[in-house]
């Protein structure tokens, strides 16, 4: 996710997030602290709501 942000690359970080989700709610497990963390980092939000990295 670090890398697709860095990368501005908007498309392949929302698929990122969205399989790590699909993938947690298969296994009926919720998401590590550090991976909730990371999805609601500025930059990764920037990225999703803005379409670019400030």
């Amino acid at each position: 996710m670090r890398i697709e942000t860095r990368a501005g690359n908007r498309q392949r970080l929302r698929t990122a997030i969205t399989r790590v989700q699909q993938v947690n709610r298969a296994l009926d497990c919720s998401l590590e602290n550090e991976t909730e963390q990371l999805i609601n980092d500025p930059l990764i939000r920037d990225l999703l709501d803005n379409g670019y990295v400030q």
